[in-house]
């Protein structure tokens, strides 16, 4: 079985995309603690961020 060439590049962009995500999700108490917002209104920061990329 091959791997096409060109399927690397698009796997290795939709795990930087995908962690980055997660990343932030695991730091949403910490970022609506210093916000001074609750968890739920943070949680659209992951959203909008998702959206401009």
């Amino acid at each position: 079985m091959k791997i096409d060439k060109r399927i690397i590049p698009l796997a290795i962009g939709g795990l930087g995309i995908g962690t980055t995500e997660f990343t932030v999700m695991g730091l949403l108490p910490d970022i609506a603690h210093t916000l001074k917002i609750t968890i739920p209104e943070a949680g659209h920061l992951i959203s909008a961020y998702a959206w401009e990329l």
